[in-house]
């Protein structure tokens, strides 16, 4: 929750700059972070007898809605993809490079391993979307496509969230299928489908809204009349 919280605020500085280079980057860094993290506020609904795991919903949710409003921040479409390749790093580096190090540290103090340092996929990054790229492509056409057809600005963030949100959601099985070794059923994939329609369009629907929210404070000069 603690980190949730810096991000965000972290989130609404950069989009203030999001007229220079620092504060476009800055964006582009710091949501990926929110979007690892604010999926595990998604538990506290666990004890609901919900089709899906709240956590796998939440990371749907949270997913399409940063990625559709860093997007919208910007202005520019290719936004989405660098946002997912940035997520792609932190994916990395919490894969490769966390599990190391604990070993490293341990070892140099002679202590024992704790738990979740086995063979299996390290928890945290195995729930971060694996195939973001694919639906910050999406996104990204989408926006493009929108801005050149002259489609409406009202319809356009629920198109992208409802398309980026299904992407993303219907890769999740398949994700927990290569890591488990087994594939997802034609069921699992159905139901994600629908989660990531109703989960991505809420999603673009609210993310237009806090685009706008966090495009009004500007560091940009201001013109004379």
């Amino acid at each position: 929750m603690s980190i949730s919280i810096t991000m965000a605020g972290s989130i609404i500085v950069f989009a203030a700059a999001r007229d220079t280079g620092w504060g476009r980057v800055g964006l582009i860094l710091s949501i990926p972070v929110l979007i690892t993290f604010s999926p595990i506020t998604a538990n506290a609904f666990s004890a609901l007898p919900l089709p899906v795991e709240p956590d796998v919903i939440g990371t749907v949710f949270f997913a399409t809605l940063l990625l559709v409003m860093g997007t919208l921040i910007v202005g520019r479409s290719r936004t989405a993809l660098a946002i997912a390749a940035a997520l792609g790093a932190v994916q990395a580096f919490l894969w490769w490079f966390s599990p190391w190090a604990a070993r490293v540290y341990a070892d140099s103090v002679g202590l024992p391993l704790r738990d979740n340092l086995g063979d299996d996929a390290p928890e945290m990054p195995a729930e971060i979307p694996m195939f973001a790229l694919l639906g910050a492509g999406v996104i990204a056409a989408l926006l493009a496509l929108g801005r050149r057809r002259g489609w409406s600005a009202r319809i356009v963030p629920q198109l992208m969230g409802a398309a980026g949100g299904t992407v993303t959601a219907l890769s999740m099985p398949v994700q927990l299928g290569l890591l488990e070794g087994s594939g997802p059923s034609a069921a699992d994939l159905l139901t994600m489908a629908v989660v990531g329609l109703a989960a991505g369009a809420l999603a673009g629907y609210l993310a237009a809204r806090f685009a706008v929210l966090l495009r009004e404070p500007s560091t940009a000069p201001a013109t004379k009349d």
